[in-house]
């Protein structure tokens, strides 16, 4: 995996089924086992609508 502004880091690749707003939806994991960010891919968010309130630590997934 590798990001815009530079160094690569290798990564495992797999596909999960996880259950989001009441559907279960097939969707790729990359894990990276470093640090501790979680990152949803364009897949699932491209069929969501989302609201993300970073100061009070919130996702609030809309139906």
């Amino acid at each position: 995996m590798a990001g815009i502004a530079g160094g690569a880091t290798a990564t495992l690749h797999f596909q999960a089924w996880v259950f989001l707003d009441g559907q279960e939806r097939l969707c790729r994991l990359q894990a990276d086992f470093v640090g501790n960010e979680r990152i949803l891919g364009r897949d699932v968010l491209n069929r969501l609508e989302m609201l993300f309130r970073g100061p009070a630590g919130e996702v609030i997934v809309s139906p």
